[in-house]
């Protein structure tokens, strides 16, 4: 049964896996953006 499930969990997961690297690579940047931003008020 659980074995079932992953199977086809990774088989969706293969297909959106491109749409899921880009996310991430948008939330890194957006979260490296405002700690960024945290260091320039804070530490200048």
């Amino acid at each position: 049964m659980i074995l079932m499930n992953n199977k086809k969990y990774m088989g969706e997961y293969k297909n959106s896996l491109f749409t899921n690297i880009w996310g991430w690579m948008v939330v890194g940047v957006l979260t490296s953006l405002i700690v960024m931003l945290f260091y320039e008020t804070f530490w200048m």
